[in-house]
C-alpha cells in the first residue's frame, strides 16, 4: 500500500520499522515515525499532512516513482513470491 501511495503521488505515513519506510524517507513524500511508536507522533504527522504543513509530498512522491520504475511492479513480484511459497 505504501508503494502504491508513492506511485499514485500520495503522501504516506509509516513507522520506522516498516520495510518500505526507506522509500518514503528517500522520496520525502510523507512521514516516517520514530520507534518506539508514540500516538502523539502519528497525530502530529497526520495534522501536518492535513494542514499542508508538509507541503509537496505528492509531487515528490511522483518524482521518486518516476525515477524508480521498479516500484511499479513490486506488488506483482510479491504476489508471485507468495504464490510460490503457498504451493511449496
Amino acid at each position: 500500500m505504501l508503494l502504491e501511495a508513492l506511485v499514485a503521488g500520495r503522501p504516506a505515513i509509516a513507522t520506522g520499522c516498516c520495510g518500505y519506510a526507506a522509500h518514503i524517507r528517500s522520496a520525502d513524500a510523507g512521514a516516517v515515525l520514530p520507534e518506539p511508536f508514540e500516538q502523539a507522533d502519528l497525530n502530529a504527522a497526520l495534522s501536518g499532512l492535513l494542514s499542508g504543513e508538509l507541503a509537496g509530498p505528492g509531487a515528490r512522491a511522483l518524482a521518486y516513482a518516476e525515477a524508480h520504475p521498479e516500484l511499479h511492479g513490486m506488488h506483482g513480484a510479491i504476489a508471485d513470491h507468495l504464490e510460490e511459497l503457498a504451493s511449496a
